[in-house]
C-alpha cells in the first residue's frame, strides 16, 4: 500500500466525529492538546 492510497482514509478518520471524545474529531483534539506554533526568523 503506498502512502498515496492511505492520506485519503487517513484524513477521512481523523475528521470523523467520535462520541468517545465529544463528538469531536481526532484531529480537533490533537490541536487542542499540540497547538500549532509560529515560527519566527
Amino acid at each position: 500500500i503506498s502512502q498515496k492510497e492511505i492520506n485519503p482514509v487517513m484524513i477521512k478518520l481523523n475528521n470523523r466525529p467520535r462520541k468517545c471524545l465529544g463528538i469531536k474529531t481526532p484531529h480537533q483534539v490533537f490541536l487542542v492538546i499540540n497547538p500549532p506554533v509560529a515560527l519566527a526568523n
